[in-house]
């Protein structure tokens, strides 16, 4: 069914309204509605579903062949040139989507499904990154219920914006946006629009964020100390720009800002007063070990003995940092027992948050670890994921296959774990396929042949549907 586009909210071209600061403007408003987007005037256009500020599905008259779901699926090795062909017949006969032929066809499955759904928005959201100054015009529109069916997937907008800008946004508009701004003073904005893990910054820019802005820094102080390549540093500044996260000022934080700092310090500790440890950290509450230390590094730099904060000329920001840094101790000591953390979180959030919060983390890992072979970005997801859902095996056995990817064979310690965890998950869950499918993965990442056919056959005869595992039996006898 058509929507009704009657009531436009707002319109323009994107030499005024930047298309990464669009998306981030979109979000902070967490707006239900379309966002139509033409290359050119009145040309082509791609049309965004938005449900409360998250991208949900595209469609539209703008059509880039290798951006469409079969052919993705079909680039991937998931589906055949024949599966692709019969799918196209079927969707002119039928007048359905894409991907519901093929899950009636039996090629793919529901989860298959979602995370194909969720690749597809990625690539075409980034494409318009690349087209040129000048190019771009928008018009939105607010509904409040869509008629055409949605499935509910999530799109990382920060990690989207940061990384649209690194790979294919015109370096000029970036020069316009940020060379009049490098010599004022950079701060972060409190509190922020996204949560900094959002954009999975590269070790570079996570020192820069972390350690250089502090409100004390120049933009162009920042880039000389970061050491990062001029052009990388200004992207990235203007990533965050657009996505709300810092504002620049004309003088230095403290100068003459005291009554600002010892608000925001008095926020800081209502949160930590109020919240829960994890927020007492500033981490989230799905948050592991290795988080929990972050979280704590961070606090020892920003309100510990040796910060700014503990050496500031007046009293109450000390007594407040004091207070802070104690806090956040206290919930790093109790934190890092992974059993109490557990425990903890499990007493915090009743068990079907945590069950859903899982599954979601498990689903975007998905993607990454089989398609993307992202295991650095697998492991995000799928660590907080295994610790959620102790006896859930699929994500078990997933989360050892990622760590095999990941550390074999440099660090014998880790992928010998993932081989414990893996055996546990074989143990417990013997009856799924998806168990031996990772399984089959995890073997063949550590070299063992013969293993790893011997679980994709598994998989296979407990559910012969399984295509994936099919498909890495074929590669596998290739290999």
């Amino acid at each position: 069914m058509v929507e009704d586009l009657s009531d436009m909210k707002m319109s323009g071209k994107f030499v005024d309204a930047p298309y990464p600061k669009l998306l981030a403007d979109l979000f902070r408003e967490k707006i239900t509605g379309i966002l139509r987007i033409f290359r050119q005037k009145n040309g082509p256009y791609k049309e965004i579903y938005y449900r409360s500020g998250i991208p949900v599905f595209i469609c539209g008259t703008y059509v880039i062949e290798k951006e469409c779901l079969g052919q993705l699926l079909k680039l991937s090795g998931k589906i055949s040139d024949y599966d692709l062909d019969k799918s196209l017949e079927t969707m002119l006969e039928s007048h359905d989507m894409q991907g519901q032929v093929l899950l009636r066809m039996g090629v793919i499955n529901s989860q298959m499904l979602t995370a194909s759904l969720k690749w597809q928005i990625e690539i075409k959201l980034a494409e318009v990154f690349t087209w040129k100054l000048g190019e771009g015009y928008f018009e939105f529109y607010t509904i409040g219920t869509f008629h055409r069916p949605i499935e509910p997937i999530q799109v990382n907008i920060a990690g989207m914006v940061l990384k649209g800008i690194k790979r294919g946004f015109p370096f000029t508009a970036v020069q316009a946006q940020i060379n009049p701004k490098l010599d004022m003073y950079v701060n972060k904005k409190s509190p922020p629009l996204f949560n900094p893990e959002d954009f999975k910054f590269q070790l570079p820019e996570q020192r820069l964020w972390e350690n250089l802005i502090d409100g004390s820094l120049t933009g162009r102080e920042i880039v000389d100390e970061s050491k990062m390549d001029p052009q990388h540093a200004m992207q990235f500044f203007f990533a965050l720009v657009c996505t709300d996260m810092v504002e620049f000022r004309e003088r230095p934080l403290g100068a003459t800002n005291e009554d600002k700092i010892i608000s925001d310090l008095k926020d800081r500790l209502s949160l930590s007063e109020k919240g829960s440890h994890f927020d007492s950290l500033g981490i989230h509450w799905s948050s592991v070990g290795h988080k929990v230390k972050q979280g704590w590094e961070k606090i020892q730099r920003e309100y510990g003995p040796e910060s700014k904060m503990q050496k500031a000329d007046v009293p109450e920001m000390v007594e407040l940092s004091k207070k802070i840094y104690d806090m956040g101790k206290k919930a790093f000591e109790f934190l890092m027992d992974d059993k109490r953390r557990m425990e903890y979180r499990n007493g915090l959030f009743n068990e079907t948050k945590i069950v859903l919060s899982a599954e979601l983390l498990y689903q975007q890992a998905e993607s990454q670890l089989l398609w993307k072979e992202d295991y650095n970005g697998a492991l995000d997801n799928l660590e907080p994921a295994a610790e959620l859902q102790p006896r859930n095996f699929i994500i078990q056995a997933a989360f050892a296959t990622a760590l095999i990817k990941r550390f074999y064979p440099n660090n014998p310690d880790r992928y010998r774990e993932a081989e414990k965890i893996l055996q546990r998950a074989l143990t417990g869950g013997s009856n799924s396929d998806m168990v031996h499918f990772y399984a089959g993965h995890a073997y063949w990442g550590l070299k063992r042949t013969t293993q790893a056919k011997s679980e994709f056959e598994t998989a296979l005869r407990l559910n012969p549907a399984n295509h994936d595992a099919r498909k890495a039996l074929r590669m596998l006898s290739k290999a």
